[in-house]
Parts: C-alpha cells; sequence; structure tokens
C-alpha cells in the first residue's frame, strides 16, 4: 500500500474535511485562524496537493470551490500506518510494538489491550 505522504498541515486539513465536508478555501481558512501558517494562499497550495496526492477532490459551487475528501480516514491513517512500518521498521509491526513497550511510549494498560486483542479478548 502506499503512502499518501500528507504533511501535518495537510493533516489538518483533511481532518476538517473529513468532520464536515465539504468546505470552501475561504471557510478552511477561516476554521484555521489563528493556526500559524495557515493564510488563505497556504491553504489553497495546501488543497492543489491533496487533489495531487489522490486525498480530496472539489466540485464547483455556485460561488466556490467545494472540497471533499476523497478518500476515508480510515483508508489514510493504513496508509500512513503501513507505509511508516514498512520505512522504519522494515515492515516488522513486532519490532514496533517491542521499541514502544521497550521505550516505555505505550503503558501496561496499553500493553494489556494489545495483549487482550492479539488473544480474541474483548476490550472493556
Amino acid at each position: 500500500m502506499e503512502s499518501l505522504d500528507i504533511s501535518k498541515q495537510e493533516w489538518k486539513i483533511m481532518h476538517l474535511l473529513w468532520e464536515n465536508p465539504p468546505q470552501t478555501i475561504t471557510q478552511i481558512t477561516k476554521l484555521l485562524e489563528g493556526q500559524k501558517g495557515f493564510s488563505k494562499n497556504v491553504v489553497i497550495t495546501y488543497l492543489k496537493r491533496l487533489e495531487e496526492k489522490g486525498a480530496v477532490y472539489y466540485e464547483r459551487g455556485a460561488k466556490a470551490k467545494q472540497y471533499f475528501p476523497k478518500i476515508t480516514q480510515d483508508e489514510a491513517e493504513q496508509k500512513e500506518i503501513l507505509s511508516f512500518l514498512d520505512k522504519v521498521f522494515h515492515g516488522n509491526a513486532g519490532m514496533l510494538v517491542n521499541t514502544m513497550v521497550k521505550d516505555e511510549i505505550i503503558s501496561e494498560e496499553e500493553v494489556m489491550q494489545l495483549y487482550k486483542l492479539l488473544h480474541g479478548e474483548k476490550n472493556d
């Protein structure tokens, strides 16, 4: 599965589109108002990049382009996780989990949740 290679700033735009599609450039810019690096021109650039990556598409509205996510959030997350796993851990999920446990990135409770998941038990 190929990565979408979505930047941190592009993820912010994607989350807005997943939460409430469609959005215009003006609406997205207004929602991101006050966050560094989101002028109208920058939002336009990010949307063009996302369109080139196959993550969004637009339809012409009465006054402005209406942007929609082209992929679901789950699909995007899966592509990025698998790409990361492949790049960093050569596709070995066990190495990832081992590193997270060893470096105490995940809690004992999360380890138990993983254990239950791997053994087919329901998480509470």
